[in-house]
């Protein structure tokens, strides 16, 4: 008899009633897709105002795992770069991970609660996950059309975690957000990029190796820390052809753009001897 492998499902909420129906649908779809895996749910919750907390709990009482709610009176922060919020959201992982460690499963979802997905994700993470590969991520899209060379294309979101192998950081608002070139051409053409950084709103990473690490920061994006504890037991790759997506409220200019925009377009000649 076939031992099914168990995935944790590792995800964090906080005054999410307005969108999470559409996660636990996502969840329970994904859950209908993956007959060959059985699944275990560690949430962690705090400071919620509305229905979240309850609407977690019957959710789970079905499933295997369980919900950490605490109440710590700490302030909300929109979608920033603010260090404080750095600060508070590696507090948060790190006691969502070890809430639950030591994970007994054999893959783990770091999933940010309100990113889309397909049913398929599992099924389409496992050829990746090799003996060489400790962490992979999706292609992460936003509803903001490329900026940088190619408008028919949604560009990638999560830029500010991305740092490729030379130390190089994401491009902002650009569908491949690579400056190497050997890298574009593998981005370009669906296969995966090894990077130092990535995360991508719904990374899959074995569980021994997510037992052995954690998250931390010093004002700058918690991943960084993160994915250069998770390379020290294998690759970290970024995957062009598994799409997830992000849905960005404001898509309004920024005042900066058109400045980081020409930036990053000087750079990447500069890099490339273009």
């Amino acid at each position: 008899m076939i031992k099914l492998k168990t995935i944790s499902i590792l995800s964090m909420f906080r005054d999410s009633e307005g969108y999470l129906k559409s996660t636990l649908d996502r969840l329970e779809a994904l859950e209908a897709h993956s007959s060959n895996f059985s699944f275990e749910y560690f949430f962690y919750e705090n400071d919620s105002q509305d229905n979240t907390v309850r609407i977690l709990d019957e959710w789970m009482q079905t499933r295997r795992g369980f919900l950490v709610s605490e109440k710590l009176d700490r302030p909300k922060f929109n979608h920033s770069t603010e260090s404080e919020r750095q600060i508070f959201m590696t507090d948060y992982r790190n006691r969502l991970l070890h809430s639950c460690q030591p994970l007994l499963s054999d893959f783990a979802i770091i999933l940010d609660s309100d990113i889309m997905f397909e049913p398929s994700l599992i099924e389409d993470y496992m050829p990746y996950m090799t003996e060489d590969v400790a962490m992979a991520t999706p292609n992460i899209l936003q509803n903001i059309k490329c900026k940088m060379f190619d408008s028919s294309k949604d560009s990638y979101y999560d830029s500010w975690a991305l740092i490729d192998s030379n130390g190089h950081m994401g491009m902002t608002w650009s569908s491949n957000p690579f400056y190497n070139v050997k890298d574009r051409d593998n981005w370009d053409n669906g296969n995966p990029v090894v990077v130092k950084s990535a995360f991508g709103g719904c990374p899959i990473i074995k569980s021994e190796v997510l037992n052995k690490i954690r998250w931390a920061t010093r004002g700058g994006c918690e991943h960084w820390h993160f994915c250069q504890m998770a390379s020290e037991f294998g690759k970290v790759i970024a995957i062009p052809n598994i799409i997830v997506r992000a849905e960005v409220p404001d898509v309004l200019s920024f005042p900066q753009e058109t400045t980081l925009i020409s930036q990053q377009k000087r750079r990447f000649s500069l890099l490339n001897g273009f």
